[in-house]
């Protein structure tokens, strides 16, 4: 009896042995593959077929989250404009299926000019560090707008839902942990809507947020609502938490 279980539950039991995994953990720090000796170097990407970042200037015309009062205690701000041209007729290329990565000064001092290779001139007050194509989610599905936190890390994530589908550097952020940021290697299908809800980016680029969240860190930050609106006790003073200071912006 005890062979006939061997022979039935071993076929099922091995593919899932050899997939490495990592586990949502609401820590950076607890993550297996988190950056320990702070070593990681920010912005080194390798040339990857089917990928190109689009025009970096197109997102220099839009207005920067950073000079946005009700961000102040935020030091990065991630963009995920989802809308494509289709749903906007007259919308600029920058403003469909594409991510924008804004950083404070201050912040890239603290964790170390020395660390970040940047390729495009970085004005400190415009903040814009990165400009990717993203894929988001196909009619149908939902990928959720409004203001979020980082919430959950997986640097070595299957999904539970989508037939153990690789999920590379995920950051969840948003509605019971269901909607994250992670790597893809469908990149041509980057820029278009493609997704089941989560929002993919390049591998590497994934890993990079992944790091920068990561590097970034945890203090006291404003409670913003889903709708952009900054919380406030009864006496109109700010609401705080103590949350990672990176807020994604969906929209």
């Amino acid at each position: 009896m005890i062979k006939l279980l061997l022979l039935i539950t071993l076929p099922f039991l091995l593919p899932n042995i050899a997939i490495a995994r990592t586990w949502k953990q609401p820590d950076y720090d607890l993550d297996q593959n988190r950056d320990e000796e702070k070593t990681y170097k920010f912005g080194v990407f390798e040339t990857v077929a089917g990928y190109e970042d689009p025009d970096y200037s197109e997102a220099l015309e839009l207005a920067s989250p950073l000079k946005d009062d009700r961000f102040q205690s935020y030091d990065v701000i991630i963009v995920i404009n989802i809308d494509d041209e289709e749903a906007v007729p007259n919308a600029r290329t920058a403003e469909g299926q594409h991510m924008r990565v804004y950083i404070r000064p201050d912040a890239i001092e603290a964790i170390g000019w020395e660390r970040f290779h940047m390729d495009k001139p970085y004005d400190p007050d415009v903040g814009l560090l990165y400009y990717w194509k993203v894929s988001t989610a196909v009619p149908g599905r939902i990928t959720p707008r409004g203001h979020f936190s980082p919430e959950m890390f997986s640097s070595e994530h299957r999904s539970t839902t989508y037939n153990n589908a690789s999920m590379p550097w995920a950051v969840f952020f948003t509605l019971n942990y269901l909607y994250a940021t992670h790597g893809t290697t469908s990149n041509t299908h980057l820029g278009k809507k493609a997704s089941h809800g989560c929002v993919r980016v390049e591998t590497q680029r994934a890993r990079d947020i992944f790091h920068l969240i990561g590097a970034n860190g945890k203090g006291q930050v404003d409670v913003i609502n889903r709708d952009g609106s900054v919380q406030t006790l009864s006496d109109g003073v700010r609401a705080s938490k103590l949350a990672y200071k990176t807020l994604y912006i969906v929209k």
